[in-house]
């Protein structure tokens, strides 16, 4: 997964798998939603390299590719 260069806040993130797959699906379980010392509260692939040596440029955002991930998954266990 080389992402898709677009900052995503870990709230939207969360939101958007709970969005996918509730608490009660059993596949995941939130213990502690506060921030450790030194953790970030949004992640962002830099894709600039991937961009000037391949020529990379993404295909579908990362909702997208969350939802396909997931679904891969299922599919396969």
């Amino acid at each position: 997964d080389i992402g898709c260069g677009v900052p995503v806040s870990l709230k939207e993130l969360y939101e958007t798998i709970y969005a996918i797959l509730p608490p009660k699906s059993g596949y995941y379980k939130i213990k502690n939603s506060n921030l450790r010392k030194g953790e970030k509260s949004f992640s962002k692939a830099n894709i600039e390299k991937a961009e000037k040596i391949l020529g990379y440029v993404p295909t579908v955002n990362w909702k997208e590719g969350l939802i396909k991930t997931i679904e891969y998954i299922r599919e396969d266990v």
